[in-house]
Order: C-alpha cells, then sequence, then structure tokens
C-alpha cells in the first residue's frame, strides 16, 4: 500500500472516493481519459479495499460521448466505404476504392476534426476560389496564417489539372461533409467527432 506522501494521482482519487463512498460506490459510474487510466484505478482501489464489493462502472470520455448521444462507433473501413459512396454521388471524378482510400482518411480525419471543434462547415468550407476571397472572408488570420495560404496557393498553377482538381474537390466539400453525415445519422453508426457534437447540440 503506498505511503500517502507517495500516492499518485489516480491512488489519491482511489483512496478519496473509498472512503466517502464506501457504502455506495457500486452505484457510481466513473469517467476517465482513457481505458488505461481506468485500469490503472482499479488496480489502485483494490488494493485498498477491505471486504469484497461491488466495483463503480468505468467510462472513457469517448464511451460516454457515444452513450449520451444514443449513437454507436462506426469502424474506419465502414466510415471510408460509405464516405466512397457519398463522394462518387457528389465529385466528377472517376476512382476506384483503392485510389480513394488515402483521401478518405484525411477527409474522415478533417470532418472529426470539424466536429469536435464545432466548426461551422458551411463556412469553413466555403467556395473560396481566389487568395483574395479568402483574405477577405478569413481577415481575422494571423499575418503568419495568411502567409502559408499564399504560399499553399502559389502552388496551383490557374491553367493546372491540379489546381482544377483541388478546386472540384474544395467545392463538393461542404455537401460531401453534409451528406456524409446525413448517411451516418441515418444508420445510427458515426465517428467520435460526430458522436461529440450531436452531445454538444443536446445540451
Amino acid at each position: 500500500m503506498a505511503d500517502k506522501d507517495r500516492r499518485t494521482f489516480l491512488q489519491e482519487v482511489a483512496w478519496y472516493i473509498y472512503e466517502n463512498q464506501k457504502d455506495s460506490i457500486s452505484d457510481y459510474s466513473l469517467v476517465f481519459p482513457n481505458r488505461r487510466a481506468a485500469v490503472f484505478f482499479s488496480k489502485y482501489l483494490s488494493e485498498i479495499i477491505d471486504a469484497p464489493i461491488w466495483s463503480p462502472g468505468y467510462l472513457t470520455i469517448s464511451e460516454l460521448m457515444f452513450d449520451i448521444s444514443a449513437y454507436s462507433r462506426a469502424d474506419q473501413v465502414e466510415l471510408l466505404f460509405i464516405l466512397y459512396e457519398v463522394f462518387r454521388s457528389h465529385v466528377n471524378r472517376q476512382e476506384s476504392f483503392d485510389d480513394f482510400y488515402a483521401l478518405g482518411e484525411v477527409l474522415i480525419n478533417d470532418f472529426d476534426d470539424v466536429d469536435k471543434h464545432l466548426v461551422d462547415a458551411r463556412d469553413l468550407f466555403a467556395n473560396l476560389s481566389s487568395l483574395k476571397d479568402i483574405e477577405d472572408h478569413f481577415e481575422y488570420l494571423t499575418p503568419e496564417q495568411m502567409e502559408f495560404i499564399r504560399s499553399f496557393w502559389s502552388h496551383f498553377d490557374a491553367q493546372s489539372a491540379d489546381q482544377e482538381k483541388f478546386a472540384s474537390l474544395w467545392e463538393a466539400l461542404a455537401p460531401l461533409y453534409l451528406g456524409f453525415k446525413d448517411r451516418l445519422a441515418r444508420s445510427g453508426r458515426v465517428y467520435e467527432g460526430m458522436a461529440n457534437r450531436k452531445v454538444v447540440e443536446m445540451i
């Protein structure tokens, strides 16, 4: 049993909960940042108890968000197949699933970030066809951020195939994001950011 002065944070939490809720500890569900923290907490609690008890419930923050949202978690391959179907209906490009795979992973990560940060996707994916549009629309950006955008856009020649490919994808991002989320919501299986956003909207 750890000396009081040498206890870790989780050991302190285990002691505090046990001392204050010993008779009703099984009525509680404890939320941890990840599963590893829950495992260590359970170990420290087992070292303290001196009689058989029912343990509390353990949840990660992510699991809590899914529970409250009433959605279930879709795995990455399922998300990619659904996004690919939506992509084919919104983007005028013939790509096999194998060719789409890497782009699909990037898009899912970006959409996840959009939802976790509660960004307005219509605003973010607005059809900004020139650097001037960007400067007018995002005037709150720092000089360093604007310089990065200028540098990024300078890589695209207005007549190049890459520019056209990029522009066609950019124009489709908002409907792609919204169509993807609509398909997922109807299936009841979503990615983490979408579950998080749903909980915030419920609140």
